[in-house]
């Protein structure tokens, strides 16, 4: 069985280039959005999975979700976990251990509205175990005199946290020393301080959490065994990767939104093809019954209308994930359902995003372009030719 040449598709697309180009606009809308709104998913769980690392452990409270609901206790964390054989070190012989203290505080940003922003106090070896973690200005912090360090996002969503500044919290005043990048983790939407400064402001006598780098996966399995098994403790060890990755479900309701809207839109966007891909079986009717006349079968009637229909959908996908494009790495900040406290994240339009895009919009051209062509195809020859 023959098949239409591709150039019969391509100037009947040119023929009828103002319904063409206004559902290859409608089509592209419909991309555009559907990868905006899974950029902003997809951007949330990347900074919360770029978090953690597999190397390090985390210690909580038993059947803790978030560190601010956990308590560890100073004799547990400090005699009993930190003497555990199977705990890293570095190259100057630190303890690669950091008992830490995280709580909430309710803060305002630049635009007025007020976030819950965690206060994470952490002991020296804090930073070793976060190598991602770069201090861009000023200093680190010392000890016992309220001095901390903010990420450079955070200083630009709130105001009174630029290098230098001093601001009241916890009946205490905290001088901003340095600014750190976190490379786009949650580390981003948090302020360090001293473990002890943070504890003594707020009034914390136990630990929230303790964070340790394991020699090897079976020292740091061993280790978590160990806590586990110790009825003393009531605490339980993770890697912080299954800790930050467990956090990613608060992005499920942000792309369950935008499947949602998606599908909504593109049951939209095919009824628009469907009546662009009518309106051409209509007027070519007698094109069709020639086709048919010259020898070229029902099949082929079929594959070049349904052809037609998805080269329409795909040029709208095109366009979409070029209106989406604009979008990759801005930054926006949403509630964190685990920790209950705001992060910092910027929308990832990744190639696989845009592939899936693209797919999305060949499946809106099959669906919107499958009925006319079955329609075309099965159009008498007589009457087609007649016009009819």
């Amino acid at each position: 069985m023959p098949a239409i040449p591709l150039r019969y598709n391509l100037r009947n697309l040119w023929v009828r280039k103002v319904p063409t180009a206004l559902t290859v606009f409608c089509i592209s809308l419909v991309i555009a959005v559907f990868l905006v709104v899974m950029a902003l998913g997809f951007g949330l769980v990347e900074t919360l999975r770029a978090a953690g690392r597999a190397d390090n452990w985390i210690v909580m409270r038993q059947s803790a979700d978030a560190e601010m609901q956990s308590i560890v206790r100073r004799d547990a964390a400090l005699e009993v976990i930190q003497e555990m054989p199977g705990i890293s070190r570095a190259e100057d012989g630190t303890l690669l251990f950091s008992a830490e203290v995280v709580v909430l505080r309710n803060l305002a940003r630049r635009d007025g509205v007020k976030a819950n922003v965690p206060i994470r106090g952490v002991g020296p070896a804090g930073f070793l175990l976060r190598p991602e973690i770069e201090i861009v200005s000023g200093r680190t912090f010392r000890p016992s005199l309220g001095e901390v360090l903010v990420s450079r996002r955070f200083a630009q969503r709130f105001p009174g946290k630029d290098l230098g500044a001093s601001f009241e919290m916890a009946r205490r005043t905290w001088t901003v020393v340095g600014h750190f990048d976190a490379r786009g983790t949650a580390y981003d939407s948090e302020i360090w301080a001293d473990v002890n400064d943070v504890r003594e402001a707020f009034e914390r006598d136990e630990f929230s959490s303790v964070t340790f780098r394991a020699a090897s996966p079976g020292a740091g399995a061993e280790i978590a065994r160990r806590i586990a098994d110790d009825k003393r403790l009531r605490s339980e060890a993770k890697t912080e990767r299954a800790y930050y990755e467990a956090q990613t479900q608060s992005a499920g309701p942000i792309l369950g939104l935008g499947m949602t809207l998606a599908v909504v839109m593109a049951i939209g966007a095919a009824a628009a093809g469907m009546i662009t891909m009518y309106a051409a079986v209509a007027s070519r009717a007698a094109e069709i019954g020639t086709l048919r006349a010259l020898g070229f079968g029902r099949g082929a009637v079929l594959l070049s209308f349904l052809f037609e229909s998805v080269l329409i959908a795909s040029l709208g996908g095109a366009l979409g994930s070029l209106l989406a494009l604009p979008w990759n790495g801005v930054t926006s900040q949403t509630t964190n359902w685990t920790t209950f406290s705001e992060v910092g994240f910027a929308f990832r339009v990744t190639p696989g995003l845009v592939g899936a895009g693209l797919a999305f919009s060949v499946l809106i051209g099959l669906a919107g372009g499958f009925v006319p062509a079955r329609a075309a195809m099965r159009l008498p020859i007589a009457s087609a030719v007649r016009g009819a």
